[in-house]
Formats: structure tokens, sequence, C-alpha cells
């Protein structure tokens, strides 16, 4: 068994569904499941006996196994059960090392992604109480959590649950901050937080390895309504993945720089305690990826090759707000001063990506039907056949393009202390269709290289204000219901890398860093500790 299915946490969930499991698998043909050899199976009376006890223990007496169940070993049929009739074992899977689990007939996937929420704040845990997408009848609802919920494990269980009573199932992959240790015995390390936190999802049945979701259902070419892999990918940051210059060396911005909260305030360094072979964060960032390596060589290898999928169509801000029921006090997106004298605009780019934008965004608010279609079409035209809609997701970042510039970020060596090449690489070889990641509290939706990248960050409470504010709710990515894939949802940083390059050769700080300065030092800036 793959060593990463073996530390996966099976067959969770609520049933929505309790009909028997031939009509939850109905259009899933079972024979084509692999046939025992004879002395691999039970004797009938000696199964019906099992059958009959394992039933009773999971409290679903009204699941009938199928008839391949003969030659299940006695964990199968107690997974298979306990799953409510929807799950098949590992063995079976389409994809080796990755369980299958049957979405019930009559209903279509939906996924929905956050990351950074926080619940530490009192405001945040009441966020996810409050904005958490309403249920839907005939949907599936799938919620990936890429990491930083709590340093608290108290705090971690509780947002968890929350989640799991809300979601049919969550999938979640910790960050920085839940490998933090502060009240652990002494001798504790980050690595036995991980463990901790392991036990605390199978606790709360929440899902931290791989997961292929399929319809019961086929549609009229013979494919499945919904074809679902979801990758959890570990990951850790190390410095020498920040490439780009850093600012002017002894130039009119040193003095803004020093005043700003530097990678040496960053908490990790204090909170996070490793074993004396993970003292430096390049050889961190190569074990969280050695995690991964064989998961990613064997789905690599298993699935059929992808060259990466065109980028979806675009909402525009308004389409995006709209989808959370809100509306946006402006459609400017730089306001406080002229962007054309501080950046370089994109040659050809700005006027194409704002008609883009505005004509993929109609009718958003009445569903967004047309452009998911539309969405999911380029997207399923561009994968090859029998290759599942392919969600990857991480806390830290993949690649550097997916952060501003450092002249335009308050903390500049966020660089630093965010992402990983390793990460990159092993996304290169998956090539999933979206990766997810969170960390760095800066909202984007972007295509890069075949890859649609996205953070949805709500970060704390005064970011919620300003940098998070487009972050109403948990982004709907995937929906079944209405065509597969949404659009592409408005973000600030996205619009802005649509319209202006990414130039190395600016150094200047942006404006509003050097007002954030002046109002910091007229109330007495004194630098904090960050992360």
């Amino acid at each position: 068994m793959h060593s990463t299915a073996r530390s996966f946490f099976v067959l969770f969930s609520k049933r929505k569904n309790s009909a028997p499991s031939q009509q939850r698998l109905a259009g899933f043909s079972l024979a084509l499941l692999p046939r025992f050899p004879t002395s691999m199976l039970r004797d009938p009376f000696e199964h019906a006996a099992l059958v009959q006890r394992i039933q009773s223990e999971c409290f679903a007496e009204d699941i009938e196994p199928p008839a391949d169940s003969l030659g299940w070993t006695e964990e199968e049929l107690h997974a298979f059960f306990e799953s409510g009739g929807d799950e098949l074992p590992l063995r079976f899977a389409e994809t080796p090392g990755v369980p299958v689990r049957i979405i019930p007939a009559g209903m279509r996937a939906r996924v929905f992604v956050i990351s950074d929420m926080h619940c530490d704040h009192a405001q945040n845990f009441g966020w996810i109480q409050q904005r958490l997408p309403a249920s839907s009848s005939g949907c599936f609802d799938v919620c990936v959590c890429c990491g930083d919920v709590s340093d608290n494990l108290g705090v971690l269980r509780q947002a968890l649950g929350v989640l799991r009573a809300r979601f049919d199932e969550v999938f979640f992959t910790p960050g920085n901050h839940e490998l933090w240790v502060r009240k652990e015995p002494p001798g504790t390390t980050s690595l036995d937080r991980i463990e901790t936190v392991r036990r605390l999802c199978e606790e709360k049945r929440v899902r931290v390895a791989p997961l292929r979701l399929c319809s019961a259902e086929s549609g009229s070419d013979g494919c499945r309504l919904d074809d679902l892999l979801l990758v959890p990918l570990h990951s850790w940051y190390h410095s020498s993945w920040d490439r780009e210059p850093g600012m002017e060396a002894g130039g009119p911005d040193s003095e803004l720089r020093k005043a700003m909260p530097g990678v040496g305030m960053w908490t990790d360094h204090q909170l996070c305690k490793w074993p004396p072979h993970l003292a430096n964060d390049e050889a961190r960032a190569l074990h969280f990826a050695s995690l991964n390596r064989e998961l990613v060589d064997s789905l690599a290898a298993a699935l059929p090759p992808s060259a990466g999928r065109p980028p979806p169509p675009a909402w525009d801000k308004r389409a995006t707000y709209a989808e959370y029921g809100q509306k946006p006090m402006t459609d400017e997106l730089w306001t406080s001063f002229d962007a054309s004298t501080f950046f370089t605009p994109r040659q050809g780019g700005a006027g194409a990506g704002a008609g883009a934008g505005a004509g993929a965004g109609a009718g958003a608010g009445a569903g967004a039907g047309a452009g998911a279609a539309v969405a999911a079409a380029a997207a399923a035209a561009a994968r090859p056949a029998g290759r599942p809609f392919t969600i990857s997701f991480s806390h830290f970042v993949p690649r550097q393009e997916l952060l501003p510039e450092k002249r335009m970020l308050i903390m500049a060596d966020l660089h630093k202390v965010s992402g990983s090449d390793h990460l990159e690489a092993q996304l290169r070889q998956l090539m999933p269709d979206v990766h997810c990641f969170g960390h760095t509290h800066i909202p984007m939706d972007l295509t890069l290289d075949g890859v649609r990248y996205v953070q949805w960050s709500l970060g704390t409470p005064r970011e919620q204000k300003g940098q998070t504010r487009v972050v109403f709710g948990p982004m709907r990515i995937y929906d079944g219901s209405t065509g597969g894939e949404l659009p592409q949802h408005w973000c600030h940083w996205t619009r802005h890398y649509e319209l202006y390059a990414r130039d190395l050769s600016r150094t200047a700080a942006a404006p509003y860093l050097q007002s954030y300065l002046a109002r910091s030092r007229g109330n007495g800036y004194a630098a904090r500790v960050v992360g």
C-alpha cells in the first residue's frame, strides 16, 4: 500500500442519502472490479455473519455490500460500511494509492477553497460560523483548507468541527502556525506537532491524503458527470527560493526598510522546534517535499500526461463581488496615486484584460452558469481523456510570481519565508488543473504555464479591511451543477499583473509604503513579531 495512503483517514462522511448501496453506485460497474481467486474468498456463511456484525457496529444495516465483497478483508468491510457504502477498498482505486469515493446518485460535486482562517481571532471564528456557503439540494460539498487555522489545538479542533458539520468532505494541509510549539512538554518538536494534528484530523474525520471523487452516474458521452482528484501536498519554505533583487542598498528607501518588519522577527524562528537534522530551512523544505515524492511519482506515472490547461474565462470585479452577494465601492484598481508613473504597463495587455474580465463576468450574480460552462468546456478540451479534474493544494507558495515585488510589500523579506522550489518542481510533474495555496494572505487567481493558481486567504481582522477584503466566503472553484470549473475571480494583484509587467528593474518603494512609514512614525511605530 502507498505510504501516503497508510496515513489516510479513510471513509468518514455524513450520510446525506441513506439509499441502499446498489442505488448509490448506479452507473458504476462493479463488474469492472478485479475478481478474487477462489482461495481468497471467505465462506459465505462466515461472510454473512461478519457482514451482519460490522453493519451493526457501524449502524449500517440498510447498506448491502457488493457481491465482490466475499474477497474483502475485515478492515475493508468495516471501512465500506463506515463510509455509508460510498467508498471502495483502496486496491480498487483507478489511481494507484488513491482511494475512490462514489458521489451518491443524483448529486453533483461542489468544491470550495479557503486558507489562513486564523481562528484564534474571535472575529474569524465567528466568520466561519456565519460565512460558509449554504447547502444546496443535490450538491455534494467539499471544502479544501490550506492551513493556518490555529496554533491552538483546541481552537483547531473546534474550527475543523465547524467545517466538518457543514461539508460532506473536508481536506486539510497544515500551515506553519499548526507547527508552533507553545505549551507542549520539553523536547516536543514541530514534527511531533504534525503527528498530533494528524491524529486530530482523524478524530474530526478530516482528510489529509488524496481522494478521487467520482459520480455514480455518467453523461451522454459515457464519462462520469464528476471526476475529481484532490491532492494535498506537504511543503516548507527556504530562503534560496527568493531570487529576486532586494531594495536598493543605501538608496532613498533604506531607512524605510529598516523600520519595516524583517525576517528576523518571523515567529516561526521562535516557536517552531526542529530536530538537529532539520536545523536549517533548506533541509526542512527538502524533508517536507520528500513526503510527497512517492505520491507525486505514482500519480504522474498513472495519469494520462497533461501539457497544461488554458486560462479560464475571468470575472471582473463586480461579477466576483456578486458571487458573494456584494457590490464593490469602486471599479478602480489604484486610487491613491498615478499608477502609470510607478509601474510598467504591459504591452497590449490592459485593454484586452479589461474586456475579457467584463465580458466573462456578465450574469455572475445569477449563478455564473454561462461563464462556468465556458470555463469547463475550455479546460475539458485540453484535458486528456480519462484524466480527472485535479486540484492539488499546499500551504506554502510554489512560484515567486505569485508574490508582488518586494517594493510593494510592507514585509519585503516575506519572499524568504514563503516558497519552495521543490514544491514547484512537483507541481510541474503533476500538472494539476488547479493548485490552491495560502500563507501570504494575498488573494490571487492566476494561470501560469498551464496551471491555475489560487490563494483565497481570510487573514487577520485588520487585513480583512484591506488586502483580503474580497474574501467574503470560501471560493467556489468547482460546481458540477453549473458546468464544472468556475471562472477566474477578480483579485487586486491578479488584475494588477494583467495590466502591469513584473518589472524587477524598479526598486523604489511604493508610495503607500512611504505613507505607512510616516503614519507609523507618527504613532510611535515599534517593531513587532510577525508571521
